[in-house]
């Protein structure tokens, strides 16, 4: 399953790679399927990077970072583009039950992680 965002009363799918926003479609269906849509800023491909090439979103989003975070698709790439505004989008995967405990060390650990690549982003 996807990460969707609802605003402004319509469904907008969120890459998980990268926060993306504005993808067509949702990037797992609720049996799992990929769409195999390509996200046009980090350059995923839902059901090839992640089932043939075996890459993490947090694998490929850190690599996509390091190698300077450049829009797949160019003419995508909104004017005033703000890389931790578009990353606040990316929430836990919806439907997940678990304990508050272990919610709690989940959002500690994104948390984390986050601040990390911000300080690997700032000292560019």
């Amino acid at each position: 399953m996807g990460l969707i965002s609802k605003s402004n009363a319509e469904k907008k799918y969120i890459c998980p790679v990268c926060g993306y926003d504005k993808l067509l479609e949702e990037p797992y269906d609720k049996d799992k399927n990929p769409s195999y849509e390509i996200c046009p800023c980090c350059g995923f491909e839902f059901g090839f990077d992640d089932e043939d090439q075996g890459h993490t979103f947090e694998e490929y989003r850190e690599k996509w970072i390091e190698n300077g975070m450049e829009w797949f698709d160019k003419s995508k790439k909104p004017l005033n583009w703000d890389f931790k505004k578009q990353m606040q989008n990316i929430y836990p995967i919806r439907n997940v039950k678990i304990k508050q405990c272990d919610y709690l060390h989940f959002l500690f650990a994104i948390m984390a992680s986050l601040m990390n690549l911000f300080e690997k982003i700032e000292k560019r």
